[in-house]
């Protein structure tokens, strides 16, 4: 199963896991996480994520094949934790970039309940 990378589309997890390094060793803990992004009117936005008051739930597009039984076009998790590192990454062509800083959160994906029934004709 593919793992979505919210914050670092450019990181597929089952092909490039083995490239990128912790720097420190470090990881640092957050309560809240802000995510600049483009609207679909090309307005710039922001959005904030925190852990500190409230569940905090998020939804990432599956990139899931519309073949697969059971297809949903997004998957949806709870975030559990907000953190940061310092890591190198190795690129294709074999040069180790200096280290920068990557967000990344712990979650707990939400699984679907197909035994559940909903709607009008529930």
């Amino acid at each position: 199963m593919k793992v979505p990378s919210l914050l670092f589309p450019e990181i597929r997890i089952n092909e490039q896991h083995n490239h990128v390094f912790m720097g420190e060793g470090y990881i640092w803990p957050h309560l809240t996480l802000h995510i600049n992004y483009t609207t679909y009117d090309l307005r710039r936005c922001q959005d904030m994520m925190s852990i500190k008051h409230r569940p905090c739930n998020i939804m990432v597009h599956a990139g899931d094949e519309k073949s697969i039984p059971g297809f949903h076009l997004y998957w949806y998790a709870r975030i559990i934790g907000i953190y940061d590192m310092d890591v190198s990454l190795l690129r294709d062509d074999g040069v180790l970039q200096q280290h920068s800083k990557m967000y990344f959160l712990w979650v707990r994906w939400f699984g679907k309940d197909s035994t559940y029934r909903a709607g009008p004709q529930a």
